[in-house]
């Protein structure tokens, strides 16, 4: 059996394979057999029969390029009505420089053989030209009728680009369109070695967007984007990922914990909050903004996810930094008592010297007193008494010293005692509000229990109700399938008789076939005798 051949087969080898040459292509080496089951390349129209017009249009429809090709006038334009002049020479027309006698196929022809026919008949330039060849040059050709290929609506996304063939003519010259090869009738199955283009390095390799772009490692995946002009990120790379920026490899988090403050945005220099940072989480709760020329991201159920996890993450962080702030504050608390017991200890003694210092001038001050009363009632004299108390010369400098110091203690053991109200007060009224949230968790607990213990009454509840609505079902099944049963007996019997009557009836037609068997088998005998009587 003689090996496959491509349709170039024809035009390959020969001393001189410049197209443009005088004898433009070497002749053919055609087949040196005919007929047989593998004549498929040169079908000989000998009759109207084998004619191209006679084949049906499902077995035209079948047929490879090639085949419909050599089935019908391709080369041989001139000698039919199907070509007319071509309205611009083809490139190896001119080049032979007989720009004029370029014919092609008519547009009546190029419909009849699918758009597959555009050759030159003058220059046989049909090896270059022909829907074999993808690399053609030099044609409007290859044109195929088929509608473009469905392509899923354009996303609202700033990286979608359409391809470049669709905002141009659909067919646009020279050549087809990006998105189409030459694509066989046949298919690759049945094409032993016959698809185009042959050699592996003739392949033209377009690059996908992940080969162009392939997507980081994934240690390397960030949900936060690092900062820097947008054309760095490509969508591959913007995917969100579960993974949260590590607070300690970044300058802004180098504190444990963010207070009150840190989480206010500062004013800018001109009065706006400065755009928060990508990497900070207390921008829009971790999510990055928008960039102002794209459409908001698509949300999925995986964005979602991921963003719902940094959030709980962020949480978690800030609930274990309230309850180190809040060991911390106890810590000082019971530092700054340990501070301030010496000292109370130290005014409480103050005080209590201040007070017996008082208390002994009080006397002194008293005896003293009486004792001016007792002159006084012995002098009698009116004037002279107004006289001494007006000029009476003011107490000694040593006396008024220690009352300054009385009255200093005094105020400083009232202040003393102030203090320590207050803070008694403040200490009772902490206890109190932990009390109050004391029993405020105990009501909640309670309650929280009383809830549970009801749902697990009503679930109680509801398993029984569905326990005696199974058992109805089941006893509603049971009565169903012994009716079923009792029918399917009763309709057992039925025919059962109906069949033992059958039975019985059959029995009597058979001896009645019997008896008009015997009776035929006489009538024979005596018929059979009379004929021979007569003879």
């Amino acid at each position: 059996m003689p090996p496959k051949r491509s349709f170039t087969d024809d035009y390959t080898g020969g001393p001189n394979q410049s197209p443009t040459s005088s004898n433009f292509l070497p002749p053919k080496r055609r087949k040196t057999y005919t007929g047989g089951a593998n004549d498929w390349r040169r079908p000989s129209a000998s009759s109207t029969r084998d004619a191209w017009w006679a084949v049906s249009e499902a077995e035209w429809e079948r047929m490879a390029p090639a085949m419909k090709m050599n089935w019908t006038h391709v080369g041989r334009i001139m000698e039919t009505e199907e070509g007319e002049p071509a309205p611009e020479a083809c490139e190896q027309c001119r080049d032979a420089g007989d720009p004029h006698g370029c014919w092609v196929y008519s547009r009546e022809a190029m419909r009849r053989y699918g758009f597959k026919t555009h050759v030159c008949a003058r220059c046989r330039a049909t090896a270059n030209v022909c829907s074999l060849n993808p690399f053609f040059r030099n044609s409007v050709g290859l044109r195929d009728n088929r509608p473009p290929p469905e392509r899923p609506p354009p996303h609202d996304s700033p990286y979608h680009h359409p391809p470049p063939s669709e905002s141009r003519h659909r067919f646009p010259s020279p050549g087809p369109p990006e998105h189409h090869r030459y694509r066989s009738v046949t298919p690759p199955s049945e094409r032993h070695g016959r698809g185009w283009p042959q050699s592996p390095t003739a392949k033209r390799h377009s690059f996908d967007d992940r080969e162009r772009y392939p997507p980081p490692p994934a240690s390397e995946r960030h949900i936060f984007p690092s900062p820097g002009p947008p054309h760095h990120h490509h969508h591959h790379q913007r995917r969100l990922s579960p993974t949260p920026p590590s607070p300690h490899h970044h300058p802004h988090h180098h504190r444990s914990h963010l207070s009150q403050s840190d989480l206010q945005p500062l004013p800018g220099p001109g009065g706006a909050p400065p755009p928060p940072h990508p990497n900070d989480p207390s921008s829009a709760g971790g999510i990055p903004p928008p960039h102002p020329h794209s459409a908001p991201p698509l949300l999925s159920l995986d964005s979602l996810a991921a963003r719902l996890e940094v959030l709980e993450q962020q949480m978690d962080a800030l609930r274990k930094d309230n309850v180190y702030i809040h060991e911390e504050n106890n810590i000082l608390r019971w530092r700054l008592a340990d501070l301030e017991a010496p000292l109370q200890a130290q005014a409480q003694a103050a005080a209590s010297s201040a007070a017996a210092a008082a208390a002994a001038a009080t006397l002194t001050t008293a005896g003293a007193e009486v004792g001016e009363q007792d002159d006084d009632a012995a002098d009698r004299k009116p004037v002279m008494t107004t006289t001494n108390t007006t000029t009476q010369p003011p107490p000694p400098q040593p006396q008024q010293q220690p009352q300054q110091q009385r009255s200093s203690a005094s105020s400083r053991a009232i202040e003393t005692l102030v203090m320590e109200e207050s803070m008694a007060s403040s200490l009772r009224e902490q206890e109190q509000h932990e009390h109050e949230q004391q029993a405020e968790t105990d009501r909640r607990r309670h309650d929280a229990a009383a809830e549970e213990e009801e749902r697990q009454r009503r679930r109680r509840a509801e398993e029984e109700e569905e326990e005696e609505e199974r058992e109805r079902e089941r006893a509603e099944e049971r009565a169903r399938r012994e009716q079923d049963e009792a029918e399917h007996e009763r309709h057992r019997l039925q025919v059962a008789a109906e069949l033992e009557a059958l039975r019985d009836e059959s029995a009597e037609l058979g001896r009645k076939v019997g008896e008009l068997e015997k009776g035929h088998g006489v009538t024979q005998q005596i018929l059979r005798n009379m004929y021979y009587a007569l003879d």
